[in-house]
């Protein structure tokens, strides 16, 4: 069977909806599986709506109250989370997570460097792979109470708090800077070696060991 070039997306039949890059278009998709999905009713054996408009469909019909909570209920099933454990455990589904993790990994660094201006916050260096964030404190999140209840006892990562505080709170955290690698961010650590804790301990003291305290 001899297919179009071309094929026009026709997706008024569902509540006249229609994707962003389907209207850039206007409509005109080459008429290949990439772009529409299969449908053996149909006489050229593809779907009359391109996948922008049937992902953006879907989105945006299970954003629905009733339909989030129906998935919702059905995801808390026993017999749901040993399928969903048995399917990530699948090579395919294990690489996915993988490139979805670093891509989104990716992504909450880019928009923690932007929130600090994508420099240091001392020297002013904008070399964007030296970058590393600094914790004033030291990071003990679970003796300060002025973080937000969702981070204050929990360890994610720090421009997950980051940016979860720039949500809640609309600011920056105070104790968070960032700073170049070296020579900002070593300094910054030595002036917090120096420093008491504020939970009643000592200024951290580095150890050595005998061999190496006779050898100095």
């Amino acid at each position: 069977m001899i297919m179009p070039k071309t094929k026009t997306c026709s997706p008024l039949g569902r509540n006249q909806l229609q994707a962003p890059e389907c209207l850039e278009r206007q409509g005109v998709w080459p008429a290949t599986r990439e772009f529409f999905k299969v449908d053996k009713r149909a006489k050229d054996g593809l779907s009359s709506w391109c996948r922008a408009c049937a992902n953006a469909y879907n989105r945006a019909w299970r954003r629905r109250p009733e339909v989030e909570e129906r998935d919702q209920g059905r995801r808390q099933t026993p017999e749901y989370q040993i399928k969903e454990q048995e399917r990530n455990q699948t090579p395919k589904r294990r690489e996915q997570i993988k490139v979805y993790s670093e891509a989104r990994c990716f992504d909450q660094r880019a928009e923690m460097l932007a929130l600090y201006g994508n420099a240091c916050q001392r020297c002013g260096d904008t070399h964007l792979d030296l970058l590393e964030q600094h914790h004033s404190k030291g990071g003990h999140k679970d003796g300060y109470p002025d973080y937000p209840p969702a981070l204050r006892f929990s360890g994610p990562p720090l421009v997950v708090v980051i940016l979860k505080w720039v949500d809640e709170c609309g600011c920056l955290p105070p104790d968070i800077e960032l700073l170049c690698r070296k020579p900002c961010h070593r300094a910054a650590d030595k002036e917090l070696k120096a420093r008491p804790d504020p939970r009643g301990g000592r200024p951290a003291v580095k150890r050595t060991s005998a061999a190496t305290a006779s050898r100095q």
